[in-house]
């Protein structure tokens, strides 16, 4: 009877162990190589998807590289920083374009990844798309400027942007900080993501409100409807050049503020796994307005080399020639003036 016992004892003994190694091995099968597919075995015990004891596996094709396309997308109406355009005959196939997919075009290549670049038509339809992982990389936002959970910013910045204030010409004003605002009426282009930024900030009778599009804010200071302008001197170059008023209004360029830009990357991608990638080339590389310097002064005449031939957004002495100015626009001009 004892060596009865003891048999069954070791039988046991063994069948528990025999179960117990298939585990332990598919809890130790999860396996995540660098730069290649990432092949996961599924353990019954811990997850709940996995039915009947059985071992699903899960395949990854590395993103960019073995499988399919990043897929970026950048800001919305704020050249040189970024900008959307879409196929001129269909309107469709939206593309990203700006200084964020320059910097990006460099980090790409270096780490040889593929990417495919599409737009949005806002900022927030951009932002769910990264938050949902309907896109994988957004090319340039504000520290602050995210506060999605889904999203993480990846360090380091990449470019640090200023803020000053503009002026019709000939009703210029000292301005040295915030304070100096006060009983002011500006406006800041919403298109420019700066008020989220500062709001915060601005003392208390600070007037400053979001307009959307450059040019009902220049008209809005040419026509006196508002005192100042506050921008970026590199978004606001380019449109001045663009609605050839660059002439008209004008900054001393006093920085009143500055904010750091950066990729921010989807949670909900797995192309989640090249983040440490990114940032370890974005330190590297070392990029910074030095060192972009002559990157965006391209963006900024291309921008206005683009729109040469379009008509001005006003006419004024200083961008239409008096024999082009009807008898009504040089009284406008000279009442605007006083």
């Amino acid at each position: 009877m004892r060596k009865f016992l003891l048999l069954v004892f070791i039988a046991c003994f063994m069948g528990t162990l025999s179960y117990a190694a298939p585990q332990i091995a598919r809890k130790n099968q999860k396996k995540t190589v660098r730069n290649a597919d990432i092949v996961e075995l599924c353990d019954p015990q811990s997850d709940p998807d996995c039915s009947n004891g059985k071992t699903s596996i899960k395949i990854e094709k590395n993103c960019g590289r073995s499988g399919r396309p990043l897929r970026v997308a950048g800001m919305i109406g704020n050249a040189p920083f970024g900008w959307v355009e879409a196929d001129r005959g269909t309107r469709t196939n939206m593309q990203s374009f700006g200084l964020g997919r320059v910097v990006w075009d460099k980090i790409a290549k270096d780490l040889d990844i593929r990417y495919t670049s599409t737009g949005f038509v806002s900022h927030d339809e951009a932002i769910q798309a990264l938050r949902k992982g309907n896109i994988d990389l957004f090319l340039g936002v504000y520290h602050g400027g995210i506060k999605e959970k889904d999203i993480e910013i990846i360090l380091p910045a990449y470019f640090t942007n200023y803020f000053t204030v503009y002026f019709k010409k000939g009703k210029e004003l000292p301005v040295e900080s915030y304070y100096d605002l006060i009983g002011l009426k500006g406006v800041v282009r919403k298109e420019e993501m700066i008020y989220p930024l500062i709001y915060q900030r601005l003392p208390k009778g600070v007037d400053l409100k979001e307009v959307l599009s450059a040019p009902k804010v220049l008209e809005m200071l040419m026509n006196d409807e508002v005192d100042y302008v506050m921008a970026s001197p590199y978004s606001m170059e380019g449109e001045l050049r663009r609605y050839k008023m660059q002439n008209d209004i004008i900054s001393d360029g006093v920085i009143l503020d500055t904010a750091t830009i950066f990729f921010a990357i989807s949670k909900n991608s797995f192309c989640y796994s090249l983040k440490d990638e990114i940032s370890d080339i974005l330190r590297q590389k070392g990029f910074s307005q030095k060192t972009l310097d002559s990157d965006i002064k391209k963006l900024i005449d291309d921008w206005g080399e683009r729109f040469r031939s379009d008509e001005v957004l006003m006419k004024t002495k200083n961008n239409t020639s008096p024999e082009k100015m009807s008898e009504e626009d040089q009284n406008t001009e000279v009442k605007g003036d006083n």
